[in-house]
């Protein structure tokens, strides 16, 4: 089981935004999620002011997802991703996940890819030195897909210590008990920021409505050490 952490008091200041619509703009959502979009502006979530947090992830609604029940009557696999916005950034990518989507084949080449915010870094204190990761939305191993709407720049922290554990707990729910499990990442991008300070990940298994897995977390997008500049994707030590 995953570790549960309490979600804090944090608001963005993004998510005050005035109206479904523009909210709607600023996280690159589409017209479909409008009841993600209402519950993320509910939610406490921190912006890229309040970060680095002390945790890898945060809980978000108590643990529960978005999800409307219309959205869990699906029963045909699928995985979406919302097209790049005017700025190149990636929007909100959905699945719902089955056996049948994972990959037989390993991964194929993506370095030819650089998500907005690429400022790729060097440092000795980052596990890898690589500051940055090319970042899945879903995961190589839930669907197969690699195009660059499934792509974002993440650091190592986020990618290896905060997103992962997630995957492979889907991903190993999918692939021991074959049954479906409903996903959703959503990035969240303040203003015009070309990097994102963290996702939504949402997760729940629909054959046994959620005992197996549900969860509703916020990974924030930071890496210990590092100060980010989450308008250009550059960097520097911390103080």
């Amino acid at each position: 089981m995953l570790k549960k952490v309490t979600a804090v008091g944090l608001i963005s200041s993004a998510l005050f935004l005035s109206g479904c619509d523009l909210l709607e703009d600023a996280l690159g959502l589409t017209e479909s999620s409008s009841d993600t979009v209402s519950g993320i502006a509910e939610a406490d979530i921190p912006g890229p002011d309040d970060l680095p947090i002390d945790s890898l992830y945060l809980e978000v609604n108590d643990n529960i997802p978005f999800f409307t029940n219309e959205e869990l009557e699906v029963s045909e696999p699928f995985h979406t991703y919302a097209d790049l916005d005017e700025l190149g950034r990636v929007g909100v990518a959905e699945a719902l996940l089955d056996i049948d989507l994972m990959p037989a084949e390993q991964r194929g080449s993506i370095g030819h890819i650089e998500p907005t915010g690429w400022n790729q870094g060097n440092y000795e204190i980052v596990s890898g030195n690589w500051l940055y990761n090319r970042s899945h939305l879903i995961g190589h191993q839930m669907t197969g897909y690699d195009g660059p709407e499934n792509l974002m720049t993440g650091t190592r922290q986020f990618n290896a210590e905060g997103m992962l554990p997630f995957e492979n707990f889907v991903a190993n729910v999918v692939e021991e008990t074959e049954m479906q499990v409903r996903y959703r990442i959503t990035p969240l991008f303040e203003g015009d920021n070309l990097l994102a300070h963290g996702i939504i990940m949402e997760g729940f298994s629909v054959d046994d409505d959620g005992e197996t897995l549900t969860f509703n977390v916020f990974v924030p997008n930071q890496q210990d050490g590092i100060e980010l500049d989450y308008e250009t994707g550059d960097h520097r030590p911390a103080d």
